[in-house]
């Protein structure tokens, strides 16, 4: 990465793991006894070694499109590559399923089980739904200003001018600059100008982004165990990592994100 000053950095977030072992290793760490009395975030769930040494095959749930942004060949080649060696060397069951309103069904060896066009209401897609309450929620505390300001005349890394340039546009541009978007066919860009504006939202409008993603939250958990499927695997991002100069990229990881983690698996 690099830092404000322009150095280059080597970075890397969260804990780095090598081997399964180490994964297991940080996981008991994570889920013991002691996490959820010192953590007032982490719930009472323990690691159990009866599971993790249990024999019992999974049964594992996977997508590669969220429905609103597409990831690169890359990324979708590496995932068929990653459940295709689950599958064969594991033997794995898996269940493909896609996340769009009007085609969402779980398939097994080609066989359609279940049909959820409900799911996302009033959306048409999961990426859509994480997108318009991601940009709602994280709107309440406000726009870039606040962390570009923070940096006191400090070096702005060049990747960050474009996003800058979008979160400090005038609120009373937004509803025109979002129409134009939508009128070139643009609809993801009309849909982060106008709710990507300044001032935050409500304390009401704010309950209400929070209901409504804890709703599609119970949801989706409950079609996870109606279908019994034990785990998802998805990409992180759209995109495959990237030098940090290219962060304008982040916008169209963003929804990918917001889809996988902070929609489904945020704790509140």
């Amino acid at each position: 990465m690099y830092t404000f000053s322009g150095k280059k950095k080597r970075s890397a977030f969260g804990p780095m793991c090598r081997y399964v072992d180490d994964i297991v290793a940080m996981m008991k760490v994570l889920w013991s006894k002691e996490a959820s009395i010192l953590d007032a975030h982490m719930p009472p769930l323990p690691f159990r070694e009866e599971i993790f040494k249990s024999k019992k095959k999974l049964k594992i749930g996977y997508l590669i499109n969220d429905g609103y942004i597409t990831p690169v060949p890359t990324v979708q080649r590496a995932m068929e590559e990653t459940i295709g060696y689950i599958a064969k060397d594991l033997g794995f069951v898996f269940v493909l399923f896609f996340l769009m309103k009007n085609v969402i069904c779980w398939i097994i060896k080609a066989s359609i089980i279940a049909r959820r066009p409900e799911l996302f209401e009033p959306y048409d897609s999961l990426g859509e739904f994480a997108t318009v309450n991601y940009f709602a929620y994280t709107g309440a505390a406000g726009d870039m200003v606040e962390y570009t300001d923070a940096l006191q005349g400090e070096y702005l890394v060049d990747g960050f001018k474009t996003a800058y340039l979008g979160a400090t546009l005038p609120n009373a541009l937004r509803p025109l600059v979002s129409t134009l978007f939508a009128l070139a066919g643009e609809k993801r860009k009309s849909v982060f100008v106008r709710l990507g504006r300044s001032g935050g939202i409500t304390v009401k409008e704010e309950r209400q982004v929070n209901y409504d993603m804890d709703q599609f939250r119970y949801r989706f958990w409950q079609l996870m165990n109606e279908e019994n499927i034990d785990l998802i695997i998805s990409p992180v991002s759209a995109f495959p990592n990237t030098k940090f100069l290219l962060v304008d990229l982040f916008y169209f990881c963003c929804p990918i994100n917001a889809s996988f983690f902070y929609i489904l698996f945020h704790s509140t």
